[in-house]
């Protein structure tokens, strides 16, 4: 063998010759099985290529090796099939110095394939073993160079990318095998290579090996050949059902590729994953259930390389839950919950994306979402919505659109929650505030609900907002709250001083529609009355404590609450008792947290007599101490079930069912006068007759807008607004002079070219009982009975 290898060297021209003599030999061997002398031509052509690497005749003796190694794979024999991997995967570490454009790998590429799906003999798993470092040999020699065979071509990758992915699925219930030694950042492996020392005398596990091909067959692909390679990856996942969820396949699957491939690619990957499931038809949810979930699990690898399109991958996936909501709407959806599943599970990607990219592209992606949402002005079948160009007719959507915008700001809810706000100029922009204050209007109390805790979310810089959701009575701030209050940037005191009156008069309509809006006996969707006010309460709490050191947006925050408390006194004949309540202590909670952060003693004094002289005197329902919680409770549970709305003037609590009805369960509900007598509920009542509309009466039990000026004034703090009643910005006051039309809610028209800001309309103004329905210029009321009209325009004084 010496002779022959430096004769080899000393006649390279020979080289061939010598390689089509050992052809001749193995295939007159193999013909007679003669497996020994097999292997004595197999070592000795080896020997050759290792000594001859270098000769200028290598190409042509390399021709002749592969020959050699696809007469030991034509055998169909195990062991010879092995003998014919090792060859082909020596081949492939070799590095040759001019390249061989000829050159085809088209049956090894089929022949690798078939073993890597062999499903009979005593080795299966060492015939599929094999196939896959076959299949790694073929990456190595032929991805390296876009000169040489091109592997990336249709008929190839759909055998080699199926074959792969068969082994990984194969044997799924070791899932042990996932990020075992991978480097997430690179995509590599740390275990030993098939062939190397390490993983001599261990058992040949086809499914690590093919994880490891699917992650360098992605290595070295590039942006062009990225589609040819995905297209398999769809279609085995179809054929095979592993898209059914959860998916888990797919899951570690785009995992590995997403690992794999340059990360400026990644965006690639997830828009052709969109793409398929917008061809995915609605018969199959389950399906599409699947490709989401896919999606929110990994669409947060390949965020920080979106880039450019940004917009377009997020808008792919709003029109995906659009065309969602207006398939469950329609007659040929047969499977609601799947649908449901799906939009949640979009929701959830929307999110899971948005929390991947930097801080400005969130914004971007926030005001993008809230450019997408509906503003509804009646949540029924059909809906108006406001003009937005002049002569516009009234157009009318299906209920598929108020369902849209309620997942539309779960979406946008979802991305807030990812985002970390900095200055409130940033994220509040004028358009965006707009939005978000126009949705804290709409009829669906739900979607109030959920702005609400947008607002609250990106107002919230200093993770106050989960001890402020349900704020009750405080007696210590520092120990009961532990609230984390700094003094305000000048750039946030010049932003709240600009929209402090749009975002109070919003609030002021929101708890106007809280309270005389149609409220169910239970919470829907999870909007009840006391969601609704602790939601407002929580918005101005957080006010309060992001610029506590602004005097003017305190003076606001402070000239609306007791706007509410005004609110109540003067309508309270049209409140349910529950409702009227609930208004007072909403006042009487934030005074008593506005007093506390302020440190003002002549306002911490004046709001604790008043909160004393409530637990005292007045009705137990507007107790807000915590030891009277329980009292509290059962009053309006007894409310609950035995009030109802009396007569115009006849106050809801002392108008109560005759006396038989009094005892419940056993148990009569008794109250504790000044004086420590017991006495009844309604003798209480009948005692101290502090109900709703003689509550006016009790000045001690009442907060004094001029009390609390005098205190703001005397620390030398500006509070000359304080004085001034609040008057809610309408929203008619937004229109142009010309070329804008407002719609009310029963679809007439209230003005159009020509209507000019002296035909104001005061939209969420409390009524008088028995208010005749007009519209009134200057500060006119639009009224009507025991109700509030709703007024709606195309944008809104920010």
């Amino acid at each position: 063998m010496q002779k022959l290898t430096f004769y080899s060297i000393s006649h390279p021209e020979k080289l061939n010759r010598i390689g089509i003599y050992f052809i001749q030999r193995l295939t007159r061997d193999l013909t007679r099985q003669r497996f020994a002398e097999v292997k004595v031509t197999v070592d000795a052509m080896e020997r050759l290529l290792k000594s001859c690497h270098g000769s200028p005749s290598l190409n042509q003796f390399i021709e002749g090796y592969l020959l050699m190694v696809q007469r030991l794979l034509e055998t169909n024999n195990a062991h010879m099939e092995k003998l014919a991997t090792d060859l082909f995967v020596r081949f492939s570490g070799i590095e040759e110095d001019s390249p061989s454009y000829h050159r085809q790998y088209d049956f090894f590429i089929s022949k690798f394939s078939s073993m890597c799906h062999a499903q009979n003999g005593a080795y299966i798993r060492s015939q599929r073993f094999n196939g896959l470092r076959g299949l790694r040999g073929v990456i190595w020699k032929s991805a390296s160079d876009d000169l040489q065979a091109n592997i990336w071509e249709k008929q190839h990758m759909n055998k080699i990318v199926p074959s792969i992915l068969f082994n990984f699925q194969h044997d799924d219930e070791n899932d042990d095998l996932e990020d075992q030694g991978v480097d997430q950042s690179t995509g590599m492996l740390y275990n030993h290579y098939p062939d190397e020392p390490g993983s001599e005398g261990s058992e040949p596990e086809p499914r690590n090996l093919a994880l490891q091909c699917l992650r360098e067959l992605f290595q070295k692909c590039s942006f062009g050949s990225l589609k040819s390679v995905l297209e398999p990856v769809f279609i085995h996942f179809e054929l095979h059902h592993k898209w059914d969820p959860p998916a888990t396949f797919a899951i570690k699957t785009f995992k590995a590729i997403l690992y794999s491939i340059q990360s400026q690619n990644s965006y690639f990957v997830i828009q052709e994953l969109i793409n398929q499931l917008e061809l995915q038809p609605t018969t199959e949810p389950e399906v599409r259930v699947g490709m989401a979930t896919v999606l929110a699990r990994i669409v947060s690898i390949a965020g920080t390389s979106i880039g450019p399109l940004l917009l377009a991958i997020f808008n792919s996936l709003l029109k995906q839950l659009r065309s969602s909501v207006e398939f469950q709407q329609s007659r040929q959806c047969t499977d609601h919950e799947t649908e449901r599943l799906f939009q949640d599970t979009l929701i959830n990607a929307l999110g899971d994306f948005a929390s991947a990219l930097p801080d400005y592209q969130k914004v971007e992606i926030m005001m993008f979402t809230a450019a997408s949402i509906p503003i509804i002005t009646e949540s029924n079948n059909s809906v108006s919505v406001g003009a937005t160009t002049a002569g516009e007719q009234i157009k009318w959507v299906q209920t598929s659109e108020a369902f849209l915008q309620k997942l539309l700001v779960k979406t946008l809810l979802q991305v807030a929650t990812k985002y970390k706000t900095l200055y409130l100029a940033t994220v509040f922009t004028d358009a965006f505030l707009k939005t978000l204050l126009q949705l804290q209007l709409t009829t669906d109390p739900e979607v109030r609900l959920i702005a609400q805790r947008i607002f609250h979310t990106l107002l919230d810089r200093h993770e106050n907002q989960a001890r402020l959701e349900h704020i009750q009575f405080v007696a210590d701030l520092d120990i009961e709250l532990q609230l984390s209050v700094e003094k305000c940037s000048r750039q946030d005191q010049l932003f709240m001083r600009r929209h402090i009156h749009a975002i109070t008069s919003a609030l002021y309509r929101n708890v106007v529609q809280a309270v005389y809006g149609q409220q169910p006996s239970g919470p829907v969707g999870g909007a009840s009355l006391d969601d609704q006010l602790d939601a407002v309460l929580c918005s101005i709490a957080l006010l309060c404590t992001e610029v506590s050191n602004d005097d003017e947006t305190m003076v606001e925050l402070l000239r609306l609450v007791l706007a509410f408390q005004l609110m109540a006194l003067e309508n309270g004949n049209q409140m349910s008792a529950e409702k009227w309540s609930r208004v007072h202590n909403l006042v009487a909670k934030f005074m008593n947290l506005c007093s506390c952060l302020l440190a003002i003693p002549a306002l911490c004094q004046h709001v604790q007599q008043v909160i004393k002289a409530r637990e005292k005197r007045a009705h137990p329902s507007l107790n807000i101490v915590d030891n009277a919680k329980k009292v509290a409770a059962d009053v309006a549970e007894k409310l609950t079930l035995q009030a109802y709305s009396p007569p115009a003037g006849r106050a809801p609590i002392a108008h109560m069912d005759s006396e038989d009805n009094e005892q419940s369960n056993g148990e009569t509900l008794t109250c504790r006068t000044i004086d420590g007598t017991e006495l009844s509920l309604r003798e209480k009542i009948s005692a101290d007759r502090v109900g709703i509309v003689d509550l006016g009466a009790e000045p001690s039990m009442l907060f004094s807008s001029e009390t609390i000026f005098e205190a703001i004034q005397a620390s030398n703090k500006c509070a000359q607004r304080l004085l001034q009643p609040f008057k809610p910005l309408a929203l008619a006051q937004t229109l142009s002079a010309t070329g804008s039309n407002v719609y009310l809610q029963n679809g007439s028209k209230l003005g159009g070219a020509g209507f000019t800001n002296n035909s104001i309309i005061s939209a969420f103004t409390p009524l008088a009982a028995g208010a005749s329905s007009s519209t009134t210029s200057g500060e006119g009321n639009l009224r009507g009975e025991q109700r509030t009209a709703v007024v709606w325009t195309d944008c809104l004084l920010l």
